[in-house]
């Protein structure tokens, strides 16, 4: 295989895919490489270095494209796919920034007990060992048939439970370090997705299989990141499961993989990470420690502005950090439960507590952009708040009777109170000038929200 000299002494992250005959490894590979071999709108992509493998994946995701009735075949062998992620910039120049190897051996070693000659276990392991991350491959449609089923006597179940899992269970706990990286892989995420909660399927992992539990809770003492990601390979209208467990395909349909570059995101930045403890001092280590330290300021940074600063190889690299912190925090918004311990790349916003009022709270909205809270009390006065910040932004009305009720207008220009006086009155939202006294005299119950 021949290198490029653009891309020597280029950072490559190994990751080693597990998982049993069927998991979907190889149709993950397909899709992954068609999804990301063309130039993405944040202006990376990946190459493979010959056209052979280009040739090889292109063939297996012919067969998945709906043109024929078949699927690819499952891996029997060992499989070794090298991906360099480039940044093209507008003026269509090219910056390869790191290589990501992903070595795929046959399911056979998952769930075979009597093993053809060309599965090598003692390499597994040695590969498992030396390895930036792990990907484990769980096989969506046996989570299904476990989701679904009230006991245990389906044999896809008794295979995922007795055999599949604690196999690679076994695998990552003997052969896994504190610093690889290890992420739980739920294929084919299109028969689960609007049947069960992801927080359901971890719950029901955890109560039935042991093994599974006990190595989350080991690696998440040790600090390490371990996580659950959904993916789909062709995406969530492309087939349907017939009663025979086969994947028909939709006439017409065509594929749209869903969070497959998640898991390469996750690799990159955990990488950079746990790189940084253990390297020597380098210019690109000091850039990858800089971009570290700035994670969730980089992940609101413009993509088009980071694009057109693209001009060398650090540019791009950070240019690619930016790209893929965004798909990381979109899916981390979507799947909160997914980060089954330790590091959280982008933790929720602590929670507030509110406490200028001085007696009973009454009524609490929101304005129409959700970045103010605005709350009545007893003490005969309405505050606006920093949803954000939890700060106190202003208090605009002092009412003369008790307690008061109020809401604020579409615009939020107006805000409308009701309060113990039988009044009702509209007031301006920025200065708390009284605009209008409408009625008075009426019976205004407090519990109602106006």
């Amino acid at each position: 295989m021949k290198i490029k000299s653009s891309e020597m002494n280029m950072k490559n992250y190994n990751i080693i895919t597990l998982g049993p005959i069927g998991a979907g490894k190889t149709v993950f590979l397909a899709s992954l490489f068609k999804q990301l071999s063309t130039q993405t709108s944040e202006g990376f992509f990946l190459e493979v270095p010959d056209n052979q493998q280009c040739k090889e994946l292109n063939e297996i995701y012919s067969k998945i494209d709906g043109k024929n009735k078949g699927w690819p075949s499952g891996t029997r062998d060992v499989t070794e796919r090298i991906f360099t992620c480039y940044v093209k910039n507008q003026a269509l120049e090219k910056f390869p920034v790191c290589q990501f190897t992903y070595i795929d051996y046959g399911g056979g070693l998952i769930t075979e007990t009597k093993l053809p000659d060309q599965y090598d276990v003692v390499d597994l392991e040695k590969k498992v060992s030396n390895a930036d991350a792990v990907l484990v491959m769980i096989d969506g449609l046996k989570l299904l048939k476990l989701m679904q089923g009230k006991d245990l006597d389906n044999e896809a179940v008794r295979e995922l439970l007795l055999q599949d899992l604690p196999n690679m269970m076994q695998l990552i706990n003997n052969k896994c370090n504190r610093n690889t990286a290890v992420h739980f892989i739920i294929s084919k995420w299109d028969l689960l997705k609007g049947n069960y909660k992801l927080s359901d399927i971890i719950e029901s992992l955890r109560e039935k299989v042991d093994e599974f539990k006990n190595v989350v809770h080991s690696r998440v003492q040790a600090g390490c990141p371990v996580r659950l990601i959904p993916v789909s390979s062709i995406g969530m209208d492309f087939a349907t499961l017939q009663p025979d467990g086969s994947m028909k395909k939709k006439p017409g349909a065509i594929p749209k993989p869903f969070q497959l570059e998640i898991p390469i995101a996750y690799v990159l930045i955990d990488r950079v990470k746990s790189d940084l403890k253990a390297l020597k001092p380098s210019s690109e280590n000091i850039l990858l420690l800089d971009l570290v330290k700035k994670l969730k300021e980089l992940a609101h940074l413009d993509q088009e502005k980071s694009l057109q600063e693209v001009k060398d190889r650090e540019t791009a690299l950070k240019h690619l950090v930016i790209s893929f912190l965004k798909h990381l925090k979109d899916f981390e918004e979507t799947f909160p439960e997914a980060n089954l311990g330790g590091e959280v790349l982008f933790a929720p916003e602590p929670i507030h507590n509110l406490t200028k009022h001085e007696k009973v709270v009454c009524s609490v909205g929101f304005t129409s952009d959700g970045k103010t809270l605005f709350s009545s009390s007893d003490d005969r006065t309405i505050l606006f708040w920093d949803v954000a910040r939890g700060n106190l932004q202003k208090k605009i009305v002092q009412e003369k009777s008790s307690w008061v009720l109020a809401n604020i207008s579409q615009d939020n220009k107006l805000l409308f109170t009701a309060s113990a006086d039988k009044s009702i009155k509209v007031w301006d939202a920025n200065t708390g000038k009284l605009l209008y006294k409408l009625l008075k005299g009426l019976r205004v119950d407090r519990w109602v929200c106006c």
